[in-house]
């Protein structure tokens, strides 16, 4: 388990791809719900498993939690690649803010304890991949959230599998491609900061070829509101970040 930085609220939250498997996200739901070290209270879902039961589609549900889809209704056949999960029963306030992005990759959500007097965070879940866009033209999913206003002076969290390598924190490729530079561009140009601790993998492939594709950032707004005992643990068996808010 390796120490990073963690936000002073008390919420926990787990990142995880789970490559549209329905049997990995009932295995990491498993492991999720046991856990005691963190006990968690969010899992944020990226490429999550969708696929059609009976006459409708639906995702895996579980016992307890309560899933949010990103957009709300869902098109026939529209897949959508990031959800999210909340344990029932821990005070969380959380809303899906569709009133500033309606996207199948892409979730913004407002969280904070019920009890807490805190501004909530504003916790992004975004799968980052390239497909036809609104005018049948290929973009990233990064292009459709660069288009969003965002507001600076609330803390915010960006997580997920951003599908980009940069030898800032992957010393597995020596240089980064114009792809990588320029969302690198709109991060920093958004005043956000990674967390993850350089050359630590998160993604291992069958041939056992690790990288760091799979990225946390915050903004000042959010360390602003950290202390020195927070922490943030990665799971060496999970592919993505696990964040302490």
């Amino acid at each position: 388990m390796h120490k990073h930085a963690k936000l002073n609220t008390s919420l926990t939250i787990c990142s995880l791809n789970i490559n549209r498997s329905n049997a990995a996200t009932h295995t990491a739901m498993n492991a999720i719900t046991k856990s005691q070290n963190p006990p968690f209270n969010i899992l944020l879902v990226q490429e999550s498993w969708w696929e059609k039961i009976h006459t409708s589609y639906r995702t895996v549900s579980f016992m307890g939690w309560q899933v949010i889809l990103p957009k709300r209704p869902l098109r026939e056949r529209e897949q959508p690649q990031v959800m999210a999960y909340h344990r029932q029963g821990a005070n969380i306030e959380i809303t899906l803010r569709n009133n500033i992005i309606t996207d199948p990759d892409i979730m913004i959500l407002d969280a904070r304890r019920e009890s807490s007097d805190r501004e909530p965070t504003c916790i992004i879940n975004i799968y980052n991949q390239k497909a036809l866009g609104e005018h049948q033209q290929a973009e990233w999913t990064i292009d459709r959230l660069a288009r969003v206003t965002i507001n600076h002076t609330k803390p915010m969290i960006i997580t997920s599998d951003w599908n980009i390598r940069h030898p800032d924190w992957d010393d597995g490729v020596s240089t980064a491609c114009p792809r990588t530079r320029e969302t690198l561009k709109w991060i920093k140009g958004n005043g956000l900061v990674i967390c993850n601790e350089p050359n630590v993998p998160t993604r291992e492939d069958l041939m056992g070829h690790t990288s760091v594709i799979d990225l946390t950032f915050k903004n000042v707004a959010a360390m602003v509101q950290m202390s020195s005992e927070d922490t943030m643990w990665t799971h060496p068996s999970a592919p993505s970040p696990t964040i302490m808010l």
